[in-house]
């Protein structure tokens, strides 16, 4: 049976055409973004989610990265904070406070990945999830990062998260769910189960499956053809986030243009 809140988006044919309308034209109006991520090791999707959100059309975005990136990137990524760091070159546990004060400034924060694979690491992010209220958008390793608290962050409001499918199938594995999800599934299947799935959640939800990007919140789907893949991952994230923050009281709307707004870049 298919779902009755399941609507069917093209570039074409946009589900939401006054968003697209209505999309703030001046930078003070259109919104402030902390993007937080990064290790010693790694910091390239941090990186280019910054970039993608700017090609989204954020009004003012700043990156927050552990301290032991400073030497690295200090010289020419000028917008960048730098937070206390684990010796491994993570963010560490006196980073939340930083974070926190990081947040005060913006209207919604992305966790744009490159955390590693550290516990100290998890507790900081998790604690900062759980201080911060506004919008939160979380992408990237930070999806693994935090599976072990990924039952409170559900019920966590104003909650977006953004996955490949092997991480979507990882969260419902997570969480219970009373039936696997497998590659082999048809598309109008993936969008049973996240309609039923977020009928019982507060989360947000957004990944591809079957060249479409499938958005889903409060039991309502959407999925947008893709006709040029591959979509960025870090280009979804960013654009989830952007649109999000501006249309923050219509989270189905806002990420369902999201995704034609992308393809249309």
């Amino acid at each position: 049976m298919v779902p009755t809140d399941w609507q069917r988006q093209t570039t074409d044919k946009i589900l939401f055409p006054e968003l697209l309308w209505s999309k703030p034209q001046n930078n003070h109006q259109a919104g402030k973004l902390l993007v937080v991520g990064g290790s010693q090791q790694n910091f390239s999707a941090v990186a280019e989610t910054y970039n993608q959100t700017i090609e989204a059309g954020i009004g003012s975005a700043r990156v927050v990265l552990p301290r032991s990136l400073q030497k690295v990137v200090g010289s020419f990524f000028p917008e960048a904070i730098f937070a206390p760091a684990t010796p491994s070159g993570s963010f560490s546990s006196a980073s939340v406070g930083e974070l926190v004060a990081e947040a005060v400034w913006a209207d919604a924060v992305v966790l744009a990945g490159n955390l590693g694979n550290n516990s100290e690491t998890a507790i900081a992010i998790e604690s900062f999830a759980h201080k911060f209220s506004g919008p939160l958008i979380i992408g990237g390793d930070c999806i693994e990062l935090l599976r072990a608290s990924t039952k409170t962050m559900m019920a966590r409001p104003m909650t977006t998260v953004v996955l490949q499918f092997p991480q979507l199938q990882h969260l419902l594995t997570t969480v219970s769910y009373t039936t696997a999800v497998t590659s082999k599934m048809n598309l109008l299947q993936i969008v049973t189960i996240l309609h039923d799935f977020t009928k019982q959640s507060s989360i947000n939800l957004i990944s591809e499956y079957a060249d479409n990007i499938i958005v889903a919140v409060g039991g309502r789907v959407s999925t947008t053809q893709i006709s040029k893949p591959p979509v960025s991952s870090a280009g979804l994230l960013a654009f989830a986030a952007v649109w999000i923050l501006q249309n923050v009281n219509k989270p189905f709307e806002a990420l369902s243009t999201a995704a034609a707004a992308l393809l249309e870049k």
